[in-house]
C-alpha cells in the first residue's frame, strides 16, 4: 500500500494518509505490550514503515515536475 501511495505521490496524484496513520498509532502502542525480544524485532519493521511513510510525505510535499 505504501509503495502504491509513493508512486502516486511521485506522479503528482493526491494521496490521503490519514487512514494509515490511524492504524499505525495502535500498532505502535500494542508493541509496547510485547516481551522485550519480540518488541525489538517488531521495532525494526516499524522503523522501516516510518521511513516509507516519510518518503511518501516528502513526495507529496515536493512541487510537481
Amino acid at each position: 500500500m505504501l509503495r502504491l501511495a509513493h508512486g502516486m505521490a511521485l506522479a503528482g496524484r493526491r494521496v490521503d494518509l490519514s487512514g494509515l496513520e490511524r492504524m499505525i498509532g495502535p500498532l505502535c502502542a500494542r508493541s509496547l505490550d510485547l516481551p522485550p525480544a519480540e518488541g525489538r524485532q517488531l521495532a525494526l519493521g516499524l522503523y522501516g514503515l516510518v521511513a516509507e511513510i516519510d518518503a511518501v510525505r516528502a513526495a507529496l510535499a515536493a512541487p510537481p515536475d
